[in-house]
């Protein structure tokens, strides 16, 4: 099994890096992110040529792309114009290999009913980042249909852990946990009562390297997630709890909105590919304190 793992230096690539050699130990992966070394940018179709040349790979993991913070070209340009570069250099190699495609639950777009979604559900994103994941998607069913590759594709709920960055839930919260005093911190949040479904992203490395075993799983559109919808609320009083530390949240001012709500239903994962999570997300919460240097207090 010769492994091509795009994305394999960023939080989710990282935590698939690491399921991929527990799991299959013998296989030659080749890593490709324009942070690592050496770098490797796939919107540079020489480079893409280049790579794919030196991997020769078997089983293609794609996982690299961007965040919903940044701007709509940049998001564009890291989903649907990248994964078509790759695509484009693939199709020109003999036999079809096996693609996941690492999507999100943000090609859903809003839920309207509070349960679990299943795969059935329409494509409806809300923003550029949820309209630009459903291209690269679309490009990846496309070669699939022509018969150039055989597919994964997933979508990939709320991912969490300690190598996580940036302006997101979770790291935000982390740093302002950071600045308590005499054990007691301030949060403030945009939202306290939105719910999203919360899975640690080791257990989401795991997902996608079941996967790369089940043919059952081959032409099946899965939902990585855990189920279980958690409030923000709660994520940040877990937070605090594992940290020992007292929190009083609040609100920024502004307009109320009715509280959203995102959870998926993991079902399908569970009964082709024999994944279930297994990471609590108690767990995960302190393992994020812990990486963060915020200590359970005695």
């Amino acid at each position: 099994m010769r492994i091509l793992l795009t994305g394999s230096a960023g939080f989710l690539g990282a935590a698939i890096g690491r399921a991929i050699r527990a799991t299959f130990p013998g296989a030659e992966v080749s890593g490709a992110d324009r942070r690592a070394t050496p770098s490797t940018d796939l919107l540079d179709p020489a480079q893409v040529a280049a790579l794919v040349d030196r991997a020769k790979p078997t089983h293609v993991i794609h996982a690299a792309g961007g965040h919903g913070q940044l701007d709509v070209r940049q998001q564009f340009e890291l989903h649907a114009v990248a994964t078509e570069h790759l695509l484009k250099v693939l199709r020109a190699q003999a036999g079809a290999l096996v693609f996941i495609n690492v999507g999100s639950a943000a090609q859903y777009g809003p839920q309207r009913e509070r349960r679990p979604l299943g795969e059935d559900a329409r494509d409806e994103p809300a923003g550029p980042y949820g309209v630009s994941k459903v291209a690269a998607e679309l490009l990846v069913r496309a070669n699939a249909n022509s018969g150039a590759l055989r597919a994964v594709y997933l979508r990939v709920f709320n991912p969490i852990g300690p190598e996580q960055q940036g302006g997101l839930l979770v790291p935000t919260i982390v740093r302002q946990l950071a600045q308590a005093q005499a054990g007691r911190a301030e949060v403030v949040l945009a939202n306290l009562d939105d719910e999203r479904d919360y899975l640690d992203a080791d257990d989401v490395g795991r997902a996608v390297v079941a996967c790369l075993g089940s043919e059952r799983a081959l032409g099946q559109q899965l939902n990585v997630c855990s189920g279980s919808p958690t409030s923000v609320r709660d994520i940040a009083l877990g937070l605090a709890r594992a940290a020992g530390l007292e929190a009083t949240l609040s609100v920024i001012p502004g307009p109320p909105r009715e509280a959203s709500y995102s959870c998926g239903d993991p079902e399908k994962l569970q009964r082709l590919a024999g994944f279930r999570p297994t990471i609590p997300l108690a767990l995960s919460l302190e393992r994020i304190c812990a990486a963060a240097g915020l200590t359970r207090r005695q």
